[in-house]
């Protein structure tokens, strides 16, 4: 039998820095699917944002960081059902809150919502849709 001489308050850090480390991966992967994703499906992607916009405010007119926002967060609606999509829009919202106004984020937030409700029905109840 052999036996692991290491202490074993050493060996439950270990274990915690190889969790620590799979997390810290997990989330490299995530990132980078996100920003391949995006880049990818942009040119599916923009038409559905720019349809679910106001005709007086097309997509183009937007500011770059919103426009990011908007094509990460649909992106996300679209292509990572392993996230809950009002928590997708809520996140998205609070990235855009970083950057922009209150009333912007109300815009983040009404334009992800919608695409929510027509990527994901099934996550909504009859009576939220």
């Amino acid at each position: 039998m052999v036996r692991d001489s290491a202490p074993k308050h050493a060996r439950k850090a270990n274990r915690r820095g190889a969790a620590r480390l799979a997390a810290v991966q997990a989330e490299a992967a995530f990132f980078r699917d996100v920003v391949s994703g995006v880049v990818r499906e942009q040119r599916s992607l923009d038409p559905f944002v720019d349809k679910v916009l106001s005709e007086t405010w097309p997509l183009k007119r937007i500011e770059a960081i919103l426009r990011a926002v908007l094509r990460a967060g649909a992106y996300e609606l679209g292509h990572r059902s392993d996230v809950p999509a009002r928590v997708v829009v809520s996140e998205y919202v609070d990235v855009a809150h970083a950057f922009v106004d209150k009333e912007e984020t109300g815009m983040v937030n009404a334009v992800l919502d919608q695409i929510a409700r027509k990527f994901r029905a099934g996550e909504f109840s009859p009576l939220t849709r």
